[in-house]
C-alpha cells in the first residue's frame, strides 16, 4: 500500500496509472499518463473516483495546457533520485499555469527531497517504500527562514524584515 503524505498527515492510498492499455475496471485514484490522455479521458469522466494527470519528467506542459484545468490532481513522476526535471514541472504548474490543485510527487521520492519539493509547489508525496513517513513530516519544517521566495512563499526574507 502506498504511503501518501499530505497536509502533514500520512494516508494509505493506492493509485493506478493508465498507459496505452485499455483498462475496463479501475479502483482508487486513477492517474492517466499524459501521452495517453485522449485515449482514456472520455471514459474516465464517468469514473466515481478521483482522476489525475500523470506527468513523466520529460513531458512538455505546453502540450497539455488546455486540459490542466480539468484536473484537481497532477502527479509528477521522479524516475530516479538524480532526475530533477519534476521540480521544474511543479514550479511551472504553480507559477506560470496558476494550477491550484494537488501536485503530487511519485516515484523515487526520498525524505531528503521533501522540503525543496514543497518550495517548488508540490503539496503531496508518495514516499518510496524504504522512507519513514515521520521523517518526511519533520523534513517539511527543516528550515524556518528562507532567503529566497518560491512557489510556497513568494516573498523573500529581506522584504519581511522591517
Amino acid at each position: 500500500m502506498a504511503r501518501l503524505l499530505k497536509n502533514n498527515e500520512v494516508f494509505q492510498e493506492e493509485y493506478q496509472v493508465l498507459g496505452s492499455e485499455d483498462v475496463e475496471s479501475t479502483s482508487g485514484t486513477v492517474l492517466v499518463q499524459a501521452k495517453h490522455l485522449d485515449q482514456h479521458l472520455q471514459r474516465l469522466q464517468q469514473h466515481d473516483q478521483p482522476i489525475g494527470l500523470f506527468l513523466d519528467s520529460d513531458d512538455e506542459l505546453e502540450a497539455y495546457e488546455e486540459q490542466l484545468s480539468n484536473f484537481e490532481l497532477i502527479a509528477i513522476n521522479f524516475p530516479k533520485f538524480m532526475d530533477g526535471r519534476g521540480y521544474s514541472l511543479s514550479k511551472l504548474l504553480r507559477d506560470r499555469y496558476q494550477f491550484k490543485g494537488d501536485i503530487r510527487a511519485v516515484g523515487d521520492v526520498l525524505v531528503d527531497q521533501i522540503f525543496m519539493m514543497k518550495r517548488c509547489g508540490f503539496s503531496s508525496y508518495y514516499l518510496r517504500d524504504d522512507q519513514k513517513a515521520e521523517d518526511a513530516i519533520k523534513a517539511l519544517d527543516t528550515f524556518t527562514l528562507r532567503y529566497q521566495g518560491s512557489s510556497d512563499d513568494p516573498e523573500p526574507l529581506y522584504r519581511k524584515r522591517a
